[in-house]
């Protein structure tokens, strides 16, 4: 995807966590920002980057971050590295601080995995470690927003790193970094999860972007706590097409009915506690899928991390992270089925109320975005597979326990219910 279209995309997130100063949120955790400061692919260019410190390349994204750093008061701000991948170097394996590629384990006797774990600059959780928060599985819990000095800056970064942490030699990297033409690179979104937030798509060279600054060297400490009460939400770990009443679970449901069933059957297979009842995101030329919850939020993954505070934070464009979690626990990228716009109401295409998987076009959002894209990132085939969002609408919260909410993972949240 083209991402010249998003060029100028700096807006205010509506959050409901209180951002914290620079100096707070480290003494939690490593810090992940965004930089302040934007320019094109030639990141030795001083016009545009003044903070690259005279070098060039790497080295020249390296002295950005850490200069940004410096200037807003962040504790070891010799330690950030840009998240940036060369012709002979992986961001992957510069996060550990070393060189080379993972294809050649960094240079190590094997593949490094403990850099991490890392929180935003508001102290929310960003990834436990870098092999958990690229694919698979993807765990990253909020995408980063924020810049070095806690404002909400969103846009589109440099990367030329994919999914694996590897460099996308096939898109470019602006001549490691040396390169203001109109060529390709790989970007990152700021408003990404799972992978989108290393690969969201093309850019060019020449466009004007931010870069991506982790805290690189040897293991942080734990992430704090994080679990939130909330009505739950999740995307289906199953797919299918705009015939809704095709899918398994539909149980001979149509329409809108069957994307309810669809919801309700899988949150019943995967044993959540009063799972219901569940409704699915979807409007059609009669109903709009806001006016199909009655309850107001908020709603939290099953993983605790918050997704909306109420019905109008749900609806406002940017969400506080990405429905990127299904019912069964995994972290995901996928197309999922709406007919719906990001204000909630019928996006005009909805596969003739949702039983025709064969023609025509449907609104389809994209699972691991936190902003608009979420619900309609563009009108895709009825005939082409897609998942469904599935929000619980009783008017109850839900407390989650077995540790997600203290950075553990290692069993499958429990879900109580309670008024």
């Amino acid at each position: 995807m083209n991402l010249r279209f998003l060029d100028v995309l700096v807006v205010a997130l509506v959050i409901a966590v209180a951002v914290l100063s620079p100096s707070e949120a480290a003494a939690q955790n490593k810090l992940v920002f965004i930089t302040s400061e934007t320019g094109s692919g030639n990141l030795g260019d001083s016009t545009d980057w003044p903070h690259n410190g005279g070098l060039t390349g790497l080295a020249a994204g390296d002295a950005i971050c850490r200069n940004l750093a410096t200037e807003a008061g962040l504790p070891n701000p010799l330690d950030f590295v840009a998240w940036l991948s060369d012709s002979t170097n992986d961001a992957y394996c510069r996060i550990h601080d070393l060189t080379g590629t993972k294809a050649t384990n960094c240079g190590q006797a094997s593949l490094p995995d403990w850099a991490g774990p890392w929180v935003r600059m508001d102290g929310f959780p960003f990834a436990e470690s870098i092999d958990l928060a690229l694919s698979p599985p993807g765990m990253v819990y909020a995408p980063v927003v924020f810049d070095e000095w806690g404002s909400q800056a969103v846009g589109y970064m440099f990367t030329a790193t994919d999914e694996q942490g590897e460099a996308m030699l096939t898109w470019g990297t602006c001549s490691d970094w040396t390169s203001a033409a109109s060529t390709n690179v790989a970007c990152g979104s700021s408003q990404g999860t799972t992978d989108r937030w290393t690969k969201v798509g093309v850019c060019q060279c020449d466009n004007t972007r931010s870069l991506v600054c982790i805290e690189a060297g040897g293991p942080g400490a734990d992430l704090p706590s994080f679990g939130h009460d909330g009505a739950t939400v999740f995307v289906t770990s199953v797919g299918g097409t705009g015939d809704l009443s095709s899918w398994p679970e539909a149980g001979g449901q149509v329409g809108i009915d069957a994307g309810d069933a669809i919801c309700q059957a899988l949150a019943d297979a995967a044993g959540l506690v009063d799972p219901g009842p569940y409704k699915a995101w979807l409007s059609d030329s009669i109903t709009d899928a806001r006016d199909r919850l009655t309850h107001d939020g908020p709603w939290v993954r099953l993983d605790g991390v918050p997704v909306a505070f109420s019905k109008a934070d749900l609806t406002d464009q940017w969400l506080f992270s990405s429905i990127n979690h299904s019912e069964t626990g995994d972290y995901n990228n996928l197309w999922v089925q709406t007919g719906t716009q990001v204000d909630g109401t019928w996006a005009g295409q909805d596969c003739s109320g949702w039983t025709d998987g064969s023609s025509g076009t449907a609104a389809k959002g994209i699972s691991p975005y936190a902003h608009y894209g979420w619900t309609a990132a563009s009108n895709q085939s009825c005939s082409s597979m897609a998942r469904l969002y599935c929000f619980s609408d009783w008017d109850s919260w839900y407390l989650f326990v077995e540790g997600f909410e203290d950075g553990g993972f290692s069993a499958w949240p429990a879900v109580v219910g309670g008024r």
